[in-house]
């Protein structure tokens, strides 16, 4: 291992904590309990009780081989939730990102986590498991963060924070720390499911039975190889970033796996006109080049790495100190702050016509209406959702 640890991990780690508090408590002026949620109770009380024990390991990577990962070297962080308030911060060295033993005997040696080489061997595979724990150890939780925290603190503090406010972490505190809920099941007598075998799961869906091929003339119920011949020519280019590629490969995904679970052929649709709402957000960060400059109405100037998301965020949270999304400028340009604004934006800068317009508006109603339910949405075996998408998203791409 390649010793780094003269940097001043604790000192790092406590100013995080403490600037994660003062953002918490800026989002959630709590004066009276009775007016938020016991969820919100228990994430201050674990906010005010941080820093809880951490572990840092760091791992090397080829950036050629993992595109997504920022820097050459970048954390694993764990945090012990049964040590809160314990100010203890191990520096744990540095290891290739290739070592998988050495890898295993981290999370063996320091956690005392059962050895998995496949786990090991997937997370080191592919670098993309961004948070993990272990059912053994349900307090533990890892954190791998694909940039260098040492350089990039402002934006470690915002994951952090939104691990603890959104992410699965907050699952964990609220189950961990808040006050003793009405139990339905118990108060119901409601039953628990029975756990099926993994031949009753893979069986065929029988409404999906109910559907035919033509083959030869004759007529045949569609098979599971069927379903991957519907989506295995729809393809994005190679200029469509990763995420929107993750977000469209599960949806391809789901409408396969509808063979098992008719109703995924709908999940699988609404996937896919996120992954055309998440193309749109990425291409937008594409055109601001390698960084975001926001300037408010007062002239004040902040910087971040490009990203719609992340300039949204940051204006909702400092809204009180003068960042409006509707009236900050990034790059010079108006921030087109909604879907509708993102649109307009797309056509002004002539990347779709202005017909094309309100067939991307189509696609952006229709994540919105399969988001926003009232009563569920029944799709079937078409996979036109899909090859609609991912024309428009390659139409985004095309000329970079």
């Amino acid at each position: 291992m390649v010793d780094r640890s003269p940097f001043d991990w604790v000192g790092y780690f406590d100013a995080a904590f403490s600037e994660v508090k003062a953002r918490f408590s800026q989002a959630f002026a709590i004066q009276d309990e009775g007016d938020v949620p016991p969820d919100i109770l228990a994430l201050r009380d674990a906010v005010d009780n941080l820093p809880c024990q951490i572990k840092i390991l760091e791992l090397r990577v080829d950036t050629k081989k993992h595109k997504h990962v920022e820097d050459q070297i970048c954390q694993l962080v764990s945090y012990d939730l049964t040590r809160l308030g314990d100010q203890c911060t191990e520096y744990c060295g540095v290891i290739s990102a290739d070592d998988i033993e050495g890898f295993n005997k981290f999370l063996a040696g320091k956690f005392g986590l059962a050895p998995s080489e496949t786990f090991a061997r997937s997370f080191c595979r592919d670098l993309k498991t961004t948070y993990f724990s272990d059912t053994d150890k349900p307090d533990i939780h890892f954190q791998f963060l694909f940039y260098d925290i040492q350089n990039k603190f402002e934006r470690y503090v915002e994951d952090l924070l939104e691990l603890i406010m959104v992410g699965p972490l907050n699952y964990e505190i609220v189950n961990r720390l808040k006050k003793e809920a009405v139990n339905y099941n118990t108060l119901y007598d409601l039953k628990e499911d029975r756990i099926l075998t993994v031949s009753e799961i893979t069986e065929k869906d029988p409404t999906l039975r109910a559907f035919v091929k033509l083959s030869d003339g004759e007529a045949r119920e569609i098979t599971i190889e069927d379903l991957q011949k519907h989506v295995a020519t729809v393809q994005l280019i190679p200029q469509v970033p990763e995420a929107v590629k993750t977000v469209f490969a599960r949806a391809k995904d789901l409408y396969v796996f509808g063979y098992f679970r008719y109703s995924f052929f709908t999940i699988s649709s609404h996937y896919a006109y996120l992954a055309l709402e998440s193309a749109i957000k990425n291409r937008y960060a594409v055109s601001l080049g390698s960084k975001a400059v926001l300037i408010n109405k007062k002239g004040q100037v902040h910087e971040l790495e490009p990203s719609w998301e992340r300039i949204h965020q940051f204006c909702w949270k400092n809204l009180k100190q003068g960042w409006d999304r509707r009236q900050v400028k990034v790059n010079g340009e108006a921030f087109p702050f909604s879907m509708p604004k993102l649109l307009d934006w797309l056509v002004n800068k002539e990347l779709i016509a202005k017909w094309e317009r309100s067939q991307y508006d189509a696609g952006v109603h229709l994540r919105h209406a399969l988001s926003h339910l009232e009563s569920p949405s029944v799709f079937g075996p078409n996979p036109q959702a899909l090859i609609i998408t991912a024309e428009k998203i390659n139409k985004l791409y095309a000329n970079l």
